[in-house]
């Protein structure tokens, strides 16, 4: 259990000073006095989301193996499946 949270906050870590993510961030900061409020927004949202997907990305591998995060993304490709039916058809 020790372990995993380790990997956890290391993924975490790693998440957070991902170079893209930082790129993101350096420009955010350096532009956001010439930004707008709805693009200062949208920058923060769109910062946001890629902090988080990342970070629940590389969480996800510490928690599952490779064919749980396989039967993982099929399953939901199921849901997704179902749902579109459901609204296609109304039911």
């Amino acid at each position: 259990m020790l372990s995993t949270a380790t990997a956890l906050i290391e993924a975490t870590e790693q998440s957070i000073f991902d170079e893209e993510v930082m790129g993101f961030a350096q420009a955010f900061c350096y532009h956001a006095k010439d930004l707008d409020e709805q693009q200062f927004a949208k920058s923060i949202y769109v910062y946001s989301c890629m902090l988080a997907s990342l970070a629940v990305d590389k969480a996800m591998k510490v928690l599952l193996s490779e064919n749980e995060v396989i039967d993982l993304m099929n399953a939901i490709d199921e849901l997704e499946t179902m749902r579109d039916e459901v609204m296609k058809n109304g039911e």
